[in-house]
């Protein structure tokens, strides 16, 4: 689908997952995405990924094209904070697909061309869990403003007049 300010939107199915299959989810997820993104991506010279499973997709089918992936936190750990369960199957199961986003998330990260974080604390995290050269990774906060030290806000074309009206 092409946007009217010329980006691009590519749409694909999911795979299916039977039985048991269910375990491995994201690895199933990444591999098809390896098969699906190189078709979809003729033509393209840079993708912006956020999420790992298609940072991994492109890095690993295309890895002539220029990809920056954009981390807001590490996969693997976001994911360990979302499952629950206490049973040993549940513990089991979590562990299991932790394992895999970090796997996945690690190769993506290691063949990504930059990295971006929003905070020098997932800068470091990112670094230290995927071992890679700090250089390779930006850190760009969300859009808030800085605070001048008598609390007024630095000024930029635009955000003077929407923090007026905020008041």
């Amino acid at each position: 689908e092409r946007l009217s300010w010329g980006a691009t939107i590519l749409r694909h199915g999911d795979p299916q997952i039977r039985g048991g299959q269910w375990v491995i989810e994201p690895l199933l997820m990444g591999r098809h995405l390896r098969r699906v993104i190189p078709e979809l991506m003729n033509g393209t010279e840079v993708v912006i990924a956020r999420n790992p499973l298609y940072a991994f997709a492109t890095a690993t089918a295309r890895p002539e094209v220029l990809m920056v992936y954009i981390m807001p936190s590490l996969a693997s750990r976001e994911v360990a904070a979302n499952l629950y369960g206490a049973g040993i199957k549940a513990r089991a199961y979590r562990r299991l697909k932790v394992w895999q986003y970090h796997y996945l998330e690690r190769i993506a990260v290691q063949r990504a061309r930059w990295v971006v974080t929003f905070s020098e604390i997932r800068k470091r995290e990112t670094v230290d869990a995927y071992r890679i050269p700090e250089a390779r990774v930006r850190v760009i906060p969300p859009g808030v403003p800085q605070a001048e030290p008598h609390g007024r806000v630095a000024a930029r074309p635009g955000l003077a007049a929407y923090l007026a009206s905020r008041r």
